[in-house]
């Protein structure tokens, strides 16, 4: 190998590393005034819905709750739920009570393109209150869209996500977040390093094959 060569090659090693992560990115935020919202009881759930144009890594979804002594779970699921969702439609869950950190409710999400729904629901004790707005606003990103809010006055509460839920026909929204890690993007100035440093092993090999 060259000196030239040996340079490029070094050159290339020095600059791979140099990836930059960006900051977060809000896929959805509903927000608003706070105005209104949905009170879950014992035995009850609330859902949100949104959709996702693509896949995201490392992702989070908080929601404005309020926990009155309350214990229960939160689920997220894809697809479908009520009574003929299943398993298959199962993403991530976790139990959810007053001492639960709500911001964010889940992360490190790896999602892929399609709708999905997050359920909070109170099985054990207590109450809780989802903060809403009526109006309300959204923030997203292309691609990625807020669906309806939905209720159930009935949990299953050996499947929560099997319960009868009815869209909430309010004019209000629920409040969440859903954030996401952009994906590792190569600073613009290393891409420009590495084509510097490849073209005389480029050249070298263009000039062998002749």
């Amino acid at each position: 190998m060259s000196t030239r060569a040996r340079f490029a090659l070094v050159l290339c090693l020095i600059a791979l590393p140099r990836v930059v992560a960006a900051a977060p990115i809000t896929l959805l935020d509903v927000s608003g005034a706070g105005n209104t919202g949905q009170v879950i009881a014992l035995d009850q759930a609330a859902a949100i819905s949104f959709t996702l144009g693509q896949a995201y890594s490392d992702v989070a979804i908080a929601a404005d709750l309020v926990c009155v002594g309350c214990e229960g779970e939160v689920v997220l699921m894809k697809g479908l739920i009520g009574p003929s969702a299943t398993l298959a439609n199962f993403v991530a869950g976790t139990f959810f009570d007053t001492a639960s950190a709500v911001d964010p409710i889940l992360d490190g999400l790896s999602l892929d393109a399609g709708d999905y729904f997050l359920i909070v629901a109170i099985t054990d004790q207590g109450g809780a209150a989802w903060t809403g707005s009526d109006p309300f606003t959204t923030q997203s990103v292309p691609g990625v869209t807020m669906g309806l809010n939905f209720f159930a006055g009935d949990v299953n509460d050996a499947v929560p996500f099997q319960s009868a839920f009815s869209p909430i026909t309010s004019a209000a929204a629920l409040h969440f977040r859903v954030w996401a890690a952009e994906p590792v993007v190569p600073e613009p100035a290393v891409l420009s390093l590495l084509a510097v440093a490849a073209l005389p092993i480029v050249r070298r090999r263009v000039v062998q094959r002749q």
